[in-house]
């Protein structure tokens, strides 16, 4: 599955220039079409560019959330409905991405034991490539992860 989340991604940029940059919401559009119809996915957010390997980095992290969300969540057999929610947030410092993927399970959803390797791909990925940080909430009802990422490094050469 991680092999064809890379494949979707590359797919987004066969079709641009070199150099080109690609919007979030068409990363995140990639990556849910094929696990959920509009009436169980809500995607909000103002248009945000990001580069080639900013946008590897985010396929891969909304890969996982989707996996876990099919697996587990909000987009497993028993129902629910994922929102995603993004925005730039003015800091003292800096301007952030602030992305939200909010799942609502029809079922009481438990906490995982362990840590996995999707938990250590979003971490990593957050972290190394996008000079970010992600936290995940397992709530009552679902996952709630935040994103929050730098807005220098999403179109940074190197990634941050």
């Amino acid at each position: 599955m991680r092999l064809s989340a890379l494949a979707r991604a590359y797919g987004l940029f066969t079709t641009t220039a070199p150099g080109a940059t690609v919007d979030l919401q068409h990363v995140i559009q990639a990556q849910l079409a094929p696990f959920a119809d509009s009436s169980r996915v809500t995607l909000g957010g103002p248009p945000v560019e990001l580069g080639a390997p900013q946008a590897m980095a985010l396929n891969m992290i909304v890969h996982e959330l989707t996996t876990n969300a099919v697996k587990h969540g909000a987009l497993s057999p028993d129902g629910g409905h994922v929102a995603v929610r993004w925005s730039i947030h003015p800091t003292p410092d800096k301007d952030c991405l602030l992305l939200s993927w909010k799942e609502t399970c029809r079922s009481r959803i438990a906490n995982p034991t362990r840590s996995g390797l999707g938990s250590k791909i979003l971490i990593s990925s957050a972290r190394m490539s996008l000079g970010g940080n992600i936290s995940l909430d397992y709530q009552r009802d679902g996952l709630l992860a935040t994103l929050v990422v730098p807005a220098a490094h999403l179109t940074a050469a190197e990634g941050n």
